[in-house]
């Protein structure tokens, strides 16, 4: 599934954070679409026709936001690409990353910055 193919799943017994409003209970989330469309906790959650994803384990929370990652490109493509970057960023709980200078470019400039924005649609 990729993140224009959307489905409609339940996320259940995962442990529930959510800083805004001091969650901090296991539970299961109902996702429709790609968007949050119920949130139970403590065992409320109602019979269901989602795909059920066993979040036993897991910690389901807001993504991370990482305001200094770095990235070879461009420039050094043979160290590390933007997917590389924007897996491992995945993979740690982080949806969004701000790219910091780590190149042959600086990034500081018009150009570059469209650059990232065309690459991260990729």
């Amino acid at each position: 599934m990729n993140r224009r193919d959307h489905g409609s799943i339940r996320v259940s017994n995962a442990r529930l954070i959510c800083p805004t409003t001091g969650l901090d209970k296991q539970g299961a989330v109902d996702i429709r679409e790609g968007r949050i469309e119920a949130i139970y906790v403590d065992g409320t959650a109602p019979a269901t026709d989602l795909r059920l994803i066993d979040g036993r384990g897991a910690i389901l929370c807001p993504g991370f936001i990482d305001l200094h990652a770095t990235s070879g490109e461009p420039g050094y493509e043979y160290r590390e690409t933007l997917a590389d970057t924007a897996a491992a960023a995945l993979r740690g709980g982080f949806t969004t990353v701000c790219i910091g200078s780590n190149s042959q470019t600086n990034h500081d400039n018009r150009p570059m910055t469209e650059y990232f924005v065309r690459r991260s649609d990729e």
